[in-house]
């Protein structure tokens, strides 16, 4: 399983595109959120060899899922007949459609391949495309879910946005990767985690490999005290995820 990060960046960072996350597993592509300006980086960066399988949307903000009309019209210009699954942890149909429509009117009944819509539960897994799917609840707006995915040998867990609950805590444990937003640095915001408790989360999960993701620009101005956090506390399998960074599990 070969990861890329796309984008890492908040909504409304000035620098980085939103966060986006490439899985490469057995020839083909999954994408991770997809959010304004995800497509770019998905064109320019993504293996031109390998096809994309499907899309996750964490939950229906903007900076999420809002770069989907652009991506389904570019795969429609280069002349793709295979299905999209796009998944999501609640019926995102409805909400695809409405942003297709207002994007690009009518394409949906010229499309020249299908899409189709998963729901992946959060008391067990599905399999898609030779990866097991699962996901939790975690706490923002928007009907917000976390993500597991495994192939069989390498567990990846994707946060979205959010706090994470006691069943996306269960998903973590255990995982080769974890990629969590830290919006902020101290535990100030009800719907936002922060890198104070993601090094929590790190310590009481023992989690192998922590990438942190979704900073918000004032955050990234603190990078002294972010650093002496991560000193402080020991922690040598802590990152910031920077935009491109390549894992392989």
């Amino acid at each position: 399983m070969r990861i890329t990060f796309l984008g890492t960046g908040e909504a409304c960072d000035p620098v980085r595109a939103n966060t986006s996350v490439l899985i490469e597993n057995d020839n083909t592509l999954h994408l991770l959120d997809c959010g304004f300006t995800a497509v770019q980086r998905f064109m320019s960066q993504a293996p031109q060899d390998k096809p994309l399988e499907s899309v996750w949307i964490s939950h229906f903000h903007g900076d999420h899922f809002f770069g989907l009309p652009q991506l389904i019209l570019y795969l429609h210009q280069q002349g793709r007949t295979s299905p999209l699954t796009i998944l999501s942890g609640t019926n995102g149909k409805d909400k695809v459609e409405q942003c297709m429509e207002l994007a690009y009117a009518g394409l949906l009944d010229k499309l020249s391949y299908p899409l189709v819509y998963l729901t992946v539960p959060c008391h067990s897994t599905i399999e898609h495309s030779n990866l097991h799917w699962q996901a939790a609840p975690v706490i923002h707006s928007k009907e917000p879910f976390g993500l597991l995915v495994a192939n069989g040998s390498k567990r990846l867990y994707y946060s979205g946005d959010g706090k994470p609950t006691d069943e996306a805590k269960e998903l973590m444990k255990g995982c080769d990767l974890v990629i969590h937003e830290a919006y902020t640095l101290t535990d100030t915001l009800p719907t936002h985690c922060s890198i104070e408790e993601c090094i929590t989360l790190a310590e009481q999960l023992k989690l192998k490999q922590l990438e942190l993701i979704h900073l918000s620009a004032k955050t990234l101005r603190e990078c002294n005290r972010i650093t002496a956090h991560m000193n402080k506390h020991g922690l040598s399998r802590i990152f910031l995820a920077g935009e491109g960074r390549v894992i392989q599990l």
